[in-house]
């Protein structure tokens, strides 16, 4: 009786480590969809813009660019000249730049629209471009709007990066004066450029974040996860799109001597904590100059406090341009 009693503990062990592997590489294997999911939604960002159209017109592009989807498309197409980027990783980026008059201003602003969006997103700030007497230059960069996608995705500055500082050569090779201005993962990808550029008179970055690791550890979808776990999803997202080696954005904030900066954040952001802004400028320095509003979500500052936003911006850009 006793030998059949431990043959059947001897069994049951069997069975119940058996159990235990098959759910172990269950639960690894859950884990490990669910992180590739997750690298796929955050290397392909949904937004208000399109990927290969500039048509689109969803209630989110509504409400982030009004009625007509900031169409751009249809705004003084005599005003509007093609904007094309020779990126130094491989590809041709596609953008307008908006004139005043027949020829060239004698400055520009440059604007990088943020992570799944689109050239629409400048239109906000035509008139704004107006006001100041410059061009409004746009593109679209890299697998967004009408710009080639010959990468896994968006790579958070360090590929965009390189695509403003292309960008600003072209256009100072066209205007006296360039200015440069983002949002979000444009403001981002401007920052880790900061090294690159050369003649920029000054710098508007809205709601910039600190890096996709900051990024993930602070988002709500992230509450709970262990500190492994937000290393580890942003691990993938890097070896998965292939990002370049670039400088991060706190460290070029710590070693920059460069033109004015102008942060903008809202209080109230949803996606990245204006906390992110407040290291980077303190960064930075003397250089730099901020305004945290109350109002706005992500992305949204000038939606909410569209008078004093354009007042501080034109304010900013008027003490930068000779």
């Amino acid at each position: 009786m006793m030998r059949v009693a431990a043959l059947k503990l001897r069994i049951l062990a069997r069975w119940a480590a058996a159990v235990i592997i098959v759910l172990l590489i269950a639960g690894v294997g859950m884990i490990g969809f669910t992180l590739w999911s997750a690298s796929s939604t955050i290397l392909n960002p949904p937004g208000p813009g399109d990927v290969g159209s500039l048509d689109g017109c969803r209630e989110l592009t509504r409400e982030m660019w009004g009625d007509d989807c900031g169409r751009l498309t249809e705004f003084a197409p005599e005003r509007r000249v093609d904007f094309e980027i020779q990126s130094p990783n491989g590809y041709v980026l596609a953008g307008w730049i908006v004139r005043r008059a027949d020829a060239p201003a004698a400055a520009v602003i440059l604007y990088v629209p943020g992570g799944g969006s689109d050239r629409r997103e400048a239109s906000r700030y035509l008139p704004l471009a107006d006001k100041l007497g410059l061009d409004l230059a746009v593109f679209d960069p890299v697998c967004q709007g009408l710009s080639p996608c010959p990468v896994p995705g968006l790579s958070y500055g360090a590929r965009e990066s390189m695509d403003v500082a292309a960008a600003v050569a072209t256009l100072d090779r066209i205007y006296g004066e360039v200015v440069v201005m983002g949002s979000s993962m444009g403001a981002l990808s401007i920052i880790r450029a900061l090294p690159q550029l050369r003649n920029v008179q000054g710098v508007v970055l809205e709601n910039p974040m600190l890096g996709l690791e900051p990024l993930l550890r602070d988002a709500q979808q992230s509450k709970g996860m262990p500190p492994f776990a937000v290393s580890l999803l942003a691990n993938l997202v890097t070896w998965r799109g292939k990002f370049p080696s670039v400088p991060q954005a706190e460290e070029v904030m710590r070693a920059y001597d460069g033109p004015p900066l102008l942060f903008i954040h809202s209080q109230s952001d949803q996606v990245v904590p204006f906390a992110h802004s407040e290291v980077l400028a303190e960064a930075a320095g003397r250089t730099a100059s901020t305004w945290f509003p109350m109002r706005g979500d992500h992305g949204a500052v000038w939606n909410a406090n569209r008078d004093e936003f354009e007042q501080r911006v034109r304010d900013f850009l008027a003490s930068t341009l000779n």
